[in-house]
């Protein structure tokens, strides 16, 4: 496999005249001070206008609170600052969401009568304005520099195919980076791995590559297979003339749109933090049952599966003994099974093992809802999972779940025969196809009385 870095423009995409080293740096710099100070400064301003106090300390902790969200969820990403409108919709809903936060304390300890509600909405609004005008100020200084702040577009070729041939794969002025692969690799993995190290807008794959020199339909099927669970849409290149750009159809549509994917990771970002600041107790109650019962660390990280095969760590509570634990995942939970332990038992049967996960959630490594990520060596029927579904990859298409519609219709817990997987894959790739977020919110309310109907959660 050989890797090349193709560049429109000036070779370090830096617009003439620009001093460099102060375009991008400087300027995300720049975005997240506003938001540090412009919020709370603002926030204290209309309380003391409404009633002449406020809770001083939760006011000018939402700056920092603001800046650690949109850095979590990437909203000082140079390609969101970019473009303003992508850049309001990441400002506008973590403002909501802290605003909201600090004035319901203040309403539980404002007096009778008083009401915090109308400073916050002058809060909203004002603060909102004034980092709204300064974004557009940077997003306008960015489009000057598209290809610093553009994602590239992924060409992958045969490597039988010259690179000269390639030069118009694609009409792109931002970057573009060609990757040569050969019939006999495992391109399906080496396509995901690049596309999680670069990023890409969209990949753009050749016939070659894709049929082959005996334009053989199974290996057509087995590619576009591998290519469905990326997370960004492909297209496929058709020869054009000899001085014209191939001609690009679309080959796999990404399933959720930006708006989509917003108001998912707002969903997540809102309940996954509800949800463990009401079960700290829980949490807390637990991990000291589990070091009473067994020697141990409380949590268990285990290597798994993640959006377009990233391999991410999950977090459990322990429910084995430390010297059964089996990372790859190949040997399966029986009834009575003597590797867990008192208490892992109940918290395996009332999935409370699963807590911990809204951490991955927060982190960004999973969502509330989605497919269940898989252990890297699990098994059904004893079989491995791509022997028993071949296209199993995509369901790789979204973020993996915490719950999901194939947990929720039945289909939880072990996969001790291939039927079990393969109506496993059918739900979860169902989900996917009909994903909205009022879906996202029925699983959600759904779950609760599937984990305590569960028959095979042991």
């Amino acid at each position: 496999m050989k890797t090349l870095a193709h560049r429109g423009g000036s070779s370090d995409g830096v617009t003439a005249g620009e001093p460099a080293g102060w375009s991008i740096g400087a300027r995300i710099a720049g975005v997240a001070a506003a938001d540090v100070l412009v919020v709370p400064m603002i926030g204290m301003a209309s309380q003391a206008a409404a009633d002449g106090a406020g809770e001083v300390a939760a006011v000018v902790l939402s700056g920092p609170l603001t800046s650690l969200v949109l850095a979590q969820t990437r909203g000082y990403d140079v390609r969101v600052l970019a473009v303003w409108t992508r850049s309001l919709v990441a400002l506008g809903v973590t403002l909501l969401l802290v605003v909201a936060s600090v004035s319901g304390l203040r309403a539980i300890e404002a007096p009778q009568g008083a009401s915090p509600w109308a400073p916050a909405v002058a809060w909203l609004t004002v603060a909102f304005s004034v980092l709204a005008g300064f974004r557009w100020l940077v997003a306008s200084a960015l489009s000057r520099s598209p290809a610093r702040t553009a994602q590239p577009v992924l060409v992958v070729a045969d490597e039988s195919e010259p690179a000269s041939s390639l030069a118009a794969a694609v009409e792109h002025p931002f970057p573009r980076r060609v990757l040569f692969l050969s019939e006999a690799s495992d391109w399906g993995a080496k396509i995901r791995e690049e596309v999680s190290a670069v990023e890409p807008a969209q990949v753009v794959v050749t016939t070659a590559l894709l049929w082959g020199a005996s334009l053989d339909p199974t290996r057509y099927r087995r590619n576009v297979d591998a290519l469905s669970s990326l997370p960004c849409p492909v297209r496929l290149a058709l020869p054009g003339g000899s001085r014209e750009p191939k001609i690009l159809v679309p080959l796999v549509e990404r399933p959720l749109g930006p708006l989509d994917r917003a108001l998912k990771r707002a969903l997540d970002l809102t309940l996954a933090g509800s949800i463990l600041m009401f079960v700290a107790p829980l949490l807390v109650v637990i991990a000291l049952l589990i070091k009473l019962d067994s020697r141990g660390p409380v949590l268990f990280r285990q290597p798994r599966l993640g959006l377009a095969g990233r391999v991410f760590e999950i977090y459990k509570f322990r429910t084995m003994h430390t010297d059964a634990a089996d990372l790859g995942g190949r040997r399966l939970t029986v009834r009575g099974d003597p590797r867990v332990t008192r208490v892992g038992a109940f918290l395996r049967r009332s999935s409370l093992d699963e807590l911990p996960q809204l951490l991955n959630v927060l982190k960004g490594d999973m969502s509330l809802v989605g497919p269940r990520p898989h252990p890297l060596e699990a098994l059904a029927g004893g079989r491995p999972y791509t022997d028993v579904v071949p296209d199993i990859a995509r369901r790789l298409a979204v973020p993996p779940g915490v719950t999901g519609l194939a947990q929720i219709e039945g289909w939880r817990g072990n996969t001790l025969t291939e039927r079990d997987l393969v109506e496993r894959v059918r739900l979860d790739l169902a989900y996917i196809q009909q994903w909205s977020i009022w879906l996202d919110l029925e699983i959600i309310l759904r779950t609760p009385l599937a984990i305590l109907t569960a028959r095979n959660a042991y």
